[in-house]
Formats: structure tokens, sequence, C-alpha cells
């Protein structure tokens, strides 16, 4: 009896949570929500003075991305999200010292060779494994170039969509920057759950 009463209150606490959480925010809200570690759709690895993070970007944070400064009508939103829909997007985001990893000043020798990598060969370093089995590469990806002025280097990686269920592994090999092989576990659950987009 004593367990079914546990039970219960176990099953109304967790509606009561899920009930507390917002299932539309406003952009800037968005944006908050997916850096709030309490949400675990960003992780975070240090080895040395380099640091690592990798963050799952929703499908409507990406479209208020395209649409700043734009009118966010319905049908422009709507439009973003068939273009992303089928496509699983994560935040590569890596640092040295508190600043990004290219730096022209290191050598340049050092910094050409860096340079072609995070531009051009990623795709061979990096990888999204599900709890299912299956490995993805990359579709595409694009490394924001800053020219040495941004506290991390950030590149953007476009999966095809995995399974919704389950755990998520984005796996970076070792690419010239000492780190070794780096695992960031992601559930599935919790990316799946993040509020969309609020219209006006």
């Amino acid at each position: 009896m004593i367990c079914l009463s546990y039970r219960l209150l176990l099953v109304a606490l967790l509606a009561t949570v899920s009930a507390c959480q917002p299932t539309t925010l406003p952009a800037e809200a968005l944006a908050d929500y997916v850096a709030d570690p309490a949400h675990q759709l960003r992780q975070v690895q240090q080895i040395g003075n380099t640091e690592v993070s990798v963050a799952y970007q929703p499908t409507d944070l990406l479209v208020t991305r395209e649409l700043q400064g734009q009118q966010s009508s319905r049908a422009a939103v709507d439009s973003l999200r068939k273009k992303y829909r089928n496509s699983a997007f994560f935040l590569l985001s890596i640092a040295r010292n508190g600043r990004e990893v290219l730096q022209p000043k290191e050598g340049f020798a050092e910094y050409s060779e860096l340079l072609q990598t995070l531009a051009f060969r990623m795709s061979d370093h990096v990888r999204l494994i599900t709890s299912q089995g299956d490995t993805l590469r990359p579709a595409n990806y694009y490394l924001d170039r800053t020219y040495a002025s941004a506290s991390a280097s950030q590149l953007l990686f476009a999966f095809p969509a995995p399974a919704s269920r389950g755990t998520w592994r984005f796996q970076l090999l070792e690419c010239g920057l000492g780190t070794g092989n780096l695992s960031f576990p992601f559930e599935a659950h919790a990316a799946s759950t993040v509020p969309s987009l609020a219209l006006d």
C-alpha cells in the first residue's frame, strides 16, 4: 500500500513539474533556456587550459537567429521550421585561456594548419552516436570566422535528425588541439521538450 502511495505521489509530482515548464518562450528567453545547465542542453569539459562545450540548438533557436531584426510572422517562422526540421544542430565552442583557439600570433604554420582543420576537415573529427547504435556524420557544418576577436571558436554542425528517444553522444575526436577524444552525452527527451518560439 505504501509502495502504491509512493508511486502515485511520484506521478503527481512529475505531472506538476511538467505543467510548470512553459510551452512557448520569446526569442531571448529561448536562448537562456538552452544555456541553463538545468535543462541539460549544453555540456562543458575542461582539458588543461582548453574549454570545450557542445550545445544542442533547437530548431526555433535557429529560426530566431535567422529572423533577427525582421518581422517574425507565422508564415516566415513556419517556412524556416520546415527548412531545419530534418536536422539536429549542435554548436561546438572551443576556447583556450578564455580566447578562441584560432590565434595568428601563436605562429603562422600552426594557425594555418588549425584553420584548415576547423574550416574544412571537421566532418572527419565529429560524429553523433545514438543509443540505438547509429553513427551519424555531419551533413554540413559552418565555422564562424571572428578573426581572433571572440572568446571562443564556434562551429555549427547539422546532422541528419536522430531518433527522438534514448541518448545521443556528440563525439569530438582529437583534431590537433591536444584534447584527446571527447564525448558529450545528451538526452533525446531534453531536446524534444524544448519550448517553441512564442509568436506575437
